[in-house]
């Protein structure tokens, strides 16, 4: 019996050996010593952890626990903040090796982690970085460097609202994701640094973490695949750049499955894919807003995909598909497919788009308010198309106010457009643009069509509005297209080249202040089927009434030579 009883007693021991070896050490509040982590006596049981132990800091007062640039701290899990009570660490300098497990700041207690410097390495396949696990959790980097095998969250399970991560300095490499609210609220604010993404940035990314936001004021992050604001349905997200600068391997989603908001003061953006405001169901109310700074696209630019999207351009550039071959999409869309309403304003800024800019496609309707700025449609690369302005194509709405501003088209303008197959119009993809004009210029290399193939076009020129094209056609065939001028407008028709001009009117009108234009008002002189050399100049003197009813011919309008 005896012999029984000390072989007991010294099984128990040896386990309770074993586990203090490789078991959880906790940083001991009562026995505390200094702030040193490479204090054993600091440690419950007295030892400094090793590569098999799990560190557990439960101590705030009066230090917490600290990394120097003497220490070279190893463990296997690290949780900072936990069934204890709330744990800070802070790191100066050295290093900290988490082998086995997880990097837990905030992981069942409030958590905090200052890194002023050193390296941080979660080196386990698979392991990765909470700021905020099930409780609050707050990171700060001034310098040094962090490596993390997988994903870094901030704000990862319920419980971790308002878990922040700031970077102000340092290196963060990760080999995944990282989320910012993941289950939780949470907050990424970075001013200087880098931070490298092996795959996506995500804001937002399931229940329970709408309000989660991302803002840049300086530094870099780079990421190799998307970075998706509002990922999960019902959570709204943010995204605020003032400085630095972000590079997207592939798309930028505004508004994923919830409405996402993108605000840019400053800095560069490029992007290795698409760009979309509102992309599909539940993202209403996506917006975006720049007010300086650059953003390089090299795919689309759609806002308001199926749902409403706006787009505030008040300064910066935007380049649309520089660079990308023939055949690749490099188009700018406002309102996209049917149920999408999408609005765009611009008062100042430039944008430069290489393929087609589209208000109102495919059902949806697209809606353009300018008072400044400038806009390139166009040149695109080769032989490639794609260079059209349209209001309103393929079913769709189109709507363009101008009150200032230019707008330069390499190819068409197209104000209602059908779409086309082989040369033949497609029955029932026919569109409603209406093009109005207050000041502005509008240059289009190609024609000016209003209304053609079934569509229906309307434009407005009034005040000292400027619409120059090479030729105009309206309503052609069977369509409805208007042509309405007054005050100082000006139409200038052939450019500055020695080409052929010339108006086709079918089922369509010219008007002048509403009124028929007819071949005895003075000032004007009407050729039918006649070609004409050289530059072709409308202007609407005071007072203007003329209209041109529905002529199915070739109409050219040219000032009376006095």
């Amino acid at each position: 019996m005896c012999r029984k009883l000390i072989f007991l007693v010294s099984f128990v021991l040896i386990l309770g050996l074993a586990g203090n070896t490789f078991g959880a050490l906790e940083w001991d509040n009562e026995a505390w010593v200094d702030p040193f982590w490479s204090t054993a006596l600091n440690w419950d049981p007295n030892k400094v952890p090793g590569s098999g132990d799990e560190a557990l800091i439960v101590l705030i007062d009066p230090s917490g626990c600290l990394i120097d640039s003497a220490t070279t701290a190893v463990a296997k899990k690290v949780k900072v903040g936990h069934d204890a009570g709330p744990g800070d660490l802070r790191m100066t300098g050295g290093s900290l090796d988490i082998s086995g497990g997880d990097f837990a700041v905030g992981d069942t207690d409030t958590g905090r982690f200052g890194m002023e410097d050193g390296t941080v390495t979660v080196s386990k396949g698979g392991a990765s970085m909470k700021v905020g696990n099930e409780a609050l959790g707050t990171f700060t980097m001034d310098d040094g460097t962090l490596t993390i095998d997988d994903t870094l969250y901030v704000a990862d399970k319920a419980g971790s609202d308002g878990s922040v991560m700031t970077l102000s300095g340092g290196s963060v490499t990760l080999g995944d994701d990282l989320k910012v609210g993941d289950e939780g609220v949470g907050t990424l604010n970075m001013s200087d640094g880098s931070i490298t993404i092996d795959d996506d940035l995500i804001i937002a990314d399931n229940s329970g973490s709408g309000g989660s936001s991302l803002t840049l004021t300086g530094g870099t992050i780079t990421l190799g695949d998307d970075l998706k604001v509002a990922d999960k349905a019902g959570e709204d997200a943010a995204i605020t750049i003032d400085g630095g600068t972000l590079t997207v391997g592939d798309a930028l989603t505004i508004g994923k499955e919830a409405a996402g908001t993108f605000n840019m003061d400053d800095g560069t953006v490029t992007l290795g894919g698409k760009l979309m405001v509102g992309d599909g169901s539940g993202t209403d109310g996506s917006s975006m807003t720049m007010k300086a700074g650059s953003i390089t696209t090299v795919g689309v630019f759609k806002v308001a995909k199926e749902v409403s999207a706006s787009f505030d351009m008040q300064g910066g550039t935007i380049a649309v598909g520089p660079d990308v071959g023939e055949g690749k999409d490099k188009s700018m869309t406002i309102g996209d497919d049917v149920g999408g309403v999408g609005t765009m304003t611009m008062s100042d800024g430039y944008i430069d788009i290489s393929g087609n800019l589209t208000l109102g496609d495919d059902g949806a309707t697209g809606t353009l308010t300018m008072s400044g700025g400038t806009i390139d449609v166009g040149p695109g690369i080769g032989d490639d198309p794609t260079k059209n302005m349209n209001i309103g194509r393929d079913t769709g709405i189109g709507t363009v106010t101008m009150s200032g501003g230019t707008i330069n088209v390499s190819d068409e303008l197209n104000v209602g457009k059908t779409t086309m197959t082989d040369g033949i119009p497609d029955i029932g993809t026919e569109g409603t643009g209406t093009l109005t004009m207050t000041s502005g210029l509008i240059v289009v290399d190609a024609n000016i069509n209003i209304g053609l193939y079934g569509s229906t076009g309307n434009v407005y020129l009034s005040g000292d509005a400027v619409l120059e094209g090479d030729q105009l056609f309206i309503g052609a065939p069977a369509s409805g297209g208007i042509l309405d001028m007054c005050g100082d407008a000006t139409l200038i028709l052939g450019g500055d080249d020695l080409i052929e001009v010339c108006t086709f009117i079918n089922s369509g009108l010219i008007t002048v202040c509403g009124s028929v234009v007819t071949d005895e008002w003075p000032g004007w002189e009407m050729d039918f089927n006649l070609r004409n050399l050289g530059k072709t100049t409308v202007t609407v003197p005071e007072p203007a009434t003329i209209a041109l009813l529905g002529l199915g011919g070739l109409v050219l309008l040219r000032r009376r030579r006095r």
